[in-house]
């Protein structure tokens, strides 16, 4: 009898899950406990999809412009490939059981997952919801111990996540058909159109717009110069004074900003003295930063670590679901949860225990800090990515990826028990005539939390001066300034700018401002904006060599996408419109028919002609291996000779490689280049093994040898001059030896 059936998302999850209950393994698909009658079986992400559009008519499967705009009636779901087998085994399950638990990740698409498989099947019986942060022992009592019935909460979060669903089919479809037919002269590959990708192209577009029309502006100010002080003062304009010599400002001109300047030398040239008219003596404290959302993780990982993006979405899934060392990472919150509080000492002691933190003495920190971050009532039903109370051990080994990014989750974690950073600010503001100018200067009086900072933080030392002082003058002199060339994009900035969409809006409509920065309202959501990067890069329409830009292909196409989606604000108010349906403030059939109203009008604009391609046509490029046409989806594709090519930001990369793993048996072994160095190496997607490549095969080594030093395992390497060696796997340690026929010249066996 099966009496309570729980779905989790993974089968890493299921599996925690399973041995938190003590539930056995029983088949491939499930754990169970057969006294109590509960069942754990997992999903494999989304199992389900929706049918594409020859699904609800077959003419569909030819792209005619009659026939769009494509809307079906009701949206038809129908199981993955591979899938079947899994959606049966879980309806029989649901025939049988009294109870089921949607245990998947704590977000609208975790509701939606869990569901629209329960809504498939047509499950009527009793559902009750958990949400899942850690997947340690402590994270899943709590879990379960919150453990809801299913109530409109849910039923709201899982009609927002099936309007997002259903609306991005329709744009997808739709408009990707409708550009692509119009323009079929022109092109013979398809011109994709999306409401998230489009804006993403187009923040790039501004930016490149910017760059391309970047003319720099020469503007003025005044430097009064002290003779014995070493001491330099600079010209604060009033308000009025700002709109002659701000270049941001509307009437700004350059030469009248020198002949104003100029001006006012000539008023105070004859000054042999300037007196000290005030000295403000502040300190100031900066808090530790906040904690880490994904966004947050990924702009820290590529600034610092030149990770990607979506590698770090990886990393970070990774070290939640298998290693359960981290807390669920997608995430937008920034505070830390209120209700760990209580384990910050177990946590602090297990960071010491697993990381090399030479430059910090747990005499620096203090764990009777508690700052307002810490709390679960920040609008979020998530909490920041922290560490849970495991730790690395001898079971767990991290590359050096997985490590660094683990270490800035734990590096923040400890700045909020360290003290505030501490630093005097002086301001010394003298007059000459009715002319006001200043110095500024700071003083550190406490590095505080920035002891683990990446961040360089200098002083700025000024000399002594008292007020009433009347310091010599030495020279005045007037400084010709440029303006800066505004900063190409990276993926971090990127990032950024789709986080922080309020920032492309009016600066006069504060209202908006505060409501789309409020509701946390950007461009995608932190589970799905790498994966619309790395999807664009994939497709050959952005490149991110240094800084992040437009291929030739997306330049010209992206020229032609309607304004509406174009438009970067379009989908930020579509994420408001989302959350409003999360909250019950709007339903499904409203939020539909107002995307479906917009999509009719986008459709009928492409149909009279309004999105045309003129001049550049593009055409299919050859494969270098037989000059057969080759094709770009997920890969370059050969129709000729079959073989497969890496998308290297629109062009043809080296070719993929699939053989079979002699450590598992699958055939996923894929080859791979490494970026830093070129060099080959393989990587099972079954076991994980990584294995290096000598002399254009895999450098496969059955047997198992371990460091003298710590006892870890040893890994053949390749070293750039393309001699083999042998180095320790664990992180921490440093143990090199060279190789003698595949064995380490000084080894023992593990």
């Amino acid at each position: 009898m099966v009496k309570k059936l729980i779905i989790a998302e993974k089968p890493s999850a299921a599996k925690a899950i399973a041995e938190f209950f003590k539930c056995k393994k029983y088949d491939k698909f499930s754990y169970r406990d057969e006294r109590s009658g509960l069942v754990v079986v997992n999903l494999l992400g989304h199992i389900l999809e929706l049918s594409p559009a020859d699904g609800y008519c077959e003419r569909y499967s030819k792209w005619d412009i009659e026939d769009l705009p494509i809307i079906p009636r009701k949206f038809k779901l129908i199981p993955k490939k591979g899938s079947e087998a899994l959606i049966s085994y879980i309806g029989k399950l649901l025939q049988r059981c009294s109870e089921v638990c949607v245990a998947t990740d704590p977000d609208r698409q975790g509701v939606l997952l869990g569901y629209e498989v329960l809504d498939y099947l047509n499950y009527t019986g009793k559902v009750t919801r958990a949400e899942p942060r850690n997947l340690d022992n402590i994270g899943l009592k709590r879990c379960f111990e919150n453990e809801r019935a299913f109530c409109s909460k849910y039923l709201n979060i899982y009609n927002a996540a099936r309007a997002q669903r259903d609306s991005d089919w329709l744009y997808g479809i739709n408009i990707t058909r409708a550009l692509t037919v119009v323009n079929q002269e022109k092109v013979d590959s398809p011109i994709y159109s999306g409401r998230v990708q489009t804006a993403i192209l187009e923040l790039i577009n501004l930016n490149e717009e910017k760059l391309k029309n970047f003319i720099p502006k020469s503007y003025y100010t005044l430097e009064l110069i002290l003779k014995d002080q070493d001491l330099v003062l600079n010209f604060k304009p009033s308000e009025d004074e700002l709109k002659i010599l701000s270049p941001v400002s509307i009437s700004f001109d350059s030469d009248k900003s020198l002949a104003y300047i100029k001006n006012i030398k000539a008023k105070i040239d004859s000054s042999e003295f300037v007196k000290i008219k005030n000295k403000n003596i502040k300190l100031k404290k900066i808090c530790p930063p906040t904690g880490y959302s994904l966004t947050k993780l990924q702009k820290d990982a590529y600034k610092h670590l030149s990770i990607t993006p979506n590698e770090t979405t990886k990393i970070a899934q990774k070290l939640y679901e298998d290693y359960k060392i981290t807390s669920y990472p997608r995430t937008d919150s920034v505070s830390f949860p209120l209700s760990q509080y209580g384990d910050r000492e177990i946590i602090v002691n297990n960071i010491f225990k697993s990381l090399n933190l030479n430059n910090l003495d747990k005499c620096n920190l203090n764990m009777g800090i508690k700052r307002d971050i810490w709390n679960d009532d920040d609008g979020s039903s998530h909490h920041a990515i922290v560490p849970t109370l495991n730790y690395i051990n001898d079971r767990i080994k991290l590359n050096r990826n997985e490590y660094e990014i683990y270490k800035l989750i734990c590096i923040n974690y400890l700045m909020q028990f360290m003290d505030d950073y501490l630093y005097e600010s002086v301001i010394i503001e003298s007059q000459i005539d009715k002319f006001s100018f200043t110095a500024s200067g700071k003083t550190i009086k406490n590095k505080g939390w920035t002891i683990l900072s990446n961040s360089k933080i200098e002083e700025i030392l000024i000399p002594h001066v008292n007020v009433g002082d009347l310091c010599k003058l030495n020279k005045i002199r007037v400084k010709k300034l440029l303006t800066k060339k505004p900063a190409s994009l990276n993926l971090a900035s990127l990032l950024d700018l789709m986080e922080n969409a309020w920032r492309l809006i009016d600066p006069k409509n504060k209202e908006l401002i505060k409501l789309i920065k409020s509701e946390k309202c950007g461009i995608g959501t932190e589970a799905t904006r790498s994966g619309h990067i790395d999807k664009l890069m994939k497709r050959g329409l952005i490149t991110t060599k240094g800084k992040v830009s437009l291929t030739k292909l997306s330049r010209c196409t992206h020229k032609i996408a309607p304004i509406k989606l174009k438009n970067p604000m379009t989908t930020s108010n579509w994420e408001y419109e989302l959350k409003k349906v999360e909250c019950g403030q709007l339903n499904y059939n409203q939020f539909m028919k107002s995307t479906i109203d917009e999509l009719i009008g986008i459709t009928g604009d492409i149909k009279n002609g309004m999105y045309t391609l003129s001049g550049t046509t593009f055409k299919k490029s050859s494969c270098p291996s037989c000059s057969g046409i080759i094709e770009l989806n997920n890969y370059w594709s050969c129709k000729n000779c079959l073989k497969q090519f890496y998308n290297d930001n629109g062009n043809i990369g080296y070719e993929k490689i699939t053989l079979p793993c002699e450590n598992c048996g699958s055939k996923n072994l894929n080859r791979y280049k490494n970026k830093k160095n070129q060099s080959f190496f393989y990587k099972c997607e079954k076991c994980n093994i990584v294995i290096p490549s000598y002399e254009e095969k895999p450098l496969f080594v059955k047997e198992k040898y371990s460091c003298l030093e710590c006892r870890s395992k040893l890994a053949i390497t390749v070293s750039k001059s393309r001699v083999l060696y042998w180095r320790c796997t664990n992180v921490k340690c440093s143990f090199t030896c060279s190789d003698d026929n595949k064995k380490p010249v000084t080894h023992t066996r593990g």
